[in-house]
This record gives structure tokens, sequence and C-alpha cells, in this order.
């Protein structure tokens, strides 16, 4: 079992699942109203799904930030979204940091196939 919150959309909340995470994550949530789910986090893994509910606003780049600038996490793992403009926006967010970034493919996501791969790129 890791020590990580599932921070963010239907993608992190599904993965929680599998990865035995504490929830903090709901269906069709956009990056903004992540930003108050993230706050005060203090577990060794982030796994946030965000930014591939918002519009393609300018707002998306600062709220990505914001939700891993209000969490304490150790490590932080990305889901990059499907769409190749939110994707880089993640992309952007999580760059910086040399966080973990894991992209969703197109078509149905097999959650347990994708906790797998986390588990493998953080060697737990």
């Amino acid at each position: 079992m890791m020590d990580c919150v599932a921070i963010g959309d239907q993608v992190a909340a599904a993965l929680a699942v599998p990865l035995q995470c504490e929830v903090r994550a709901a269906n069709n949530l956009t990056s903004s109203r992540i930003i108050d789910l993230a706050s005060g986090m203090y577990h060794r893994y982030c796994i946030i799904s965000a930014g591939g509910n918002d519009p393609l606003t300018d707002k998306t780049l600062q709220n990505l930030t914001d939700i891993r600038g209000v969490s304490q996490c150790k490590y932080y793992v990305w889901i990059a979204p499907v769409d190749s403009t939110r994707n880089w926006l993640v992309q952007e967010a999580s760059m910086p940091h040399f966080d973990y970034l894991v992209q969703l493919n197109v078509g149905t996501v097999d959650y347990n196939a994708l906790a797998n791969t986390i588990v493998q790129l953080t060697g737990n």
C-alpha cells in the first residue's frame, strides 16, 4: 500500500481504489475546484488528475500550479489528459519540479494497469 492521496477528477477517484489511497476526488471537477481538495495534504505521494475537465483558459495553468502549491506531498504523480492542449498544461505544471508524469491513452482506461504503472514508476 502506498502512502498516497488521489486528488482531482474522476481519473484520480478511480485510481484511489487499486492504489489504496486517500480520496480527495470526484467526477467532472475542474482544476479551480480541485485546489481546495488538495489543501493541506501530507502524504508521501500526491496522485493528481486535473485539467482534463477545464475550459481552455489562461487560468488553468495557474490552477494546476496552485494545486501543487497547496499540498505538502514529498512526491507528485500527475496524470496527463488525452487532449493535447490540456496535456501540455499539465506538463508545464509538473516539469519544473521534475514530478512523475503518466499519460492517459485514448479509449477506455484500465485503472488497474494505470495503477501498476504508477507503482512501477515510483518504485513502490
